[in-house]
């Protein structure tokens, strides 16, 4: 999945546990917001329009990935 500056597209649909209004928000303010948090941008859903975007610590999304996976 693409992270926080990989991610190319003029807006995204924000989501994830800690997000007070989740919702469609400009590439910038997403990448802001996740900033905030000490957190990332992760794309999980690339095929939407707008993409899906999860604000979260890429590392344990990877493990989380990893550990569904096995």
């Amino acid at each position: 999945p693409r992270v926080n500056n990989e991610i190319d597209v003029p807006q995204v649909r924000v989501v994830g546990d800690n997000i007070e209004k989740p919702g469609i928000y400009p590439l910038a303010q997403a990448l802001k917001m996740a900033e905030k948090m000490n957190l990332d941008l992760v794309e999980i859903s690339a095929q939407t329009d707008p993409p899906v975007c999860k604000i979260t610590d890429y590392q344990k999304f990877l493990y989380q990935k990893r550990k569904k996976a096995k």
